[in-house]
């Protein structure tokens, strides 16, 4: 299996303190954390479709939970092209406006 994903920036706005117990260790002046993030696009072998169950909801986390508990190979592939998530109505529109701007 293939996950596409592209990496992410969350940028804390504030000093981070780490502790071991009660104890500062370390502080971090608004840190930038790098994550890469699930860009909802899967390339599957038909034998992994085979493991999905039938009648009932099964979201694409649990399948990959799954490979990865069996020990079977799941891969990235790195997105660094224009990318946007449509899960919300502003998100499509979002998306929408960017397609009408590289068509014109």
């Amino acid at each position: 299996m293939t996950v596409a994903a592209l990496e992410h920036e969350t940028r804390i706005p504030f000093g981070v303190v780490e502790t071991s117990g009660i104890s500062v260790i370390g502080i971090a002046e608004k840190p930038v954390q790098r994550h890469l993030i699930n860009a909802g696009i899967y390339i599957l072998d038909p034998a992994v479709c085979r493991l999905v169950p039938e009648g009932r909801p099964y979201d694409m986390p649990e399948l990959i939970a799954l490979l990865v508990a069996e020990n079977r190979r799941v891969v990235t592939f790195l997105i660094r092209e224009y990318w946007q998530d449509i899960g919300r109505i502003e998100d499509y529109e979002k998306a929408m406006a960017h397609a009408r701007d590289k068509a014109t």
